[in-house]
């Protein structure tokens, strides 16, 4: 995790300030509609894995997404089928992704012939993910802070300066 957030910090310098974090997870390298993420078309199609969704149980509550599914972040024509080739014997090469928060998906910003040699091989493909908090206000305390997608939050009395954090699963 130190070595992938050293080296992405030039990456980084180009942001807004704010709080990101950095976390290693395993993503399917499909739109989360079950079709190979390089095959999205430029149609607009629905797709269950853009939004959260309510959970019908004992009492209803919503499930905001969280990464999983990766969408193209280059168009096709890119693909090089020998770099592809290069990466399938070589399941520990990372991808990097930006999360789309109150989804399941992440754009592909680097990687996508790693992504490819995964769905190749029928496995996920593991991904630095970035991701940023969505601000919020508690209804009842007027109480502001910043939650990530996994429910971690940040108080307002906690913001001090921005910063970027790296988790680990």
């Amino acid at each position: 995790m130190n070595e992938a957030f050293t080296a992405l910090t030039p990456l980084f310098s180009l942001f807004a300030d704010g709080y990101y974090r950095l976390e290693e997870r395993e993503l399917y390298p499909t739109d989360g509609n079950g079709h190979f993420f390089w095959a999205v078309g430029n149609e607009k199609q629905p797709n269950p894995a853009t939004t959260g969704q309510w959970i019908a149980d004992v009492d209803y509550h919503y499930q905001s997404g969280e990464p999983c599914f990766l969408l193209p972040g280059q168009p096709p024509s890119r693909f090089n089928p020998q770099r592809a080739g290069y990466y399938r014997d070589k399941p520990e090469s990372h991808a990097l992704a930006w999360y789309m928060n109150d989804s399941w998906l992440c754009v592909l910003l680097d990687g996508h012939h790693k992504a490819t040699a995964a769905a190749l091989e029928g496995r996920p493909v593991k991904t630095w993910v970035i991701s940023q908090p969505v601000a919020m206000t508690c209804y009842e305390t007027r109480q502001q802070y910043l939650r990530f997608y996994d429910g971690a939050v940040m108080t307002a009395r906690a913001w001090k300066q921005p910063s970027f954090s790296a988790a680990s699963p």
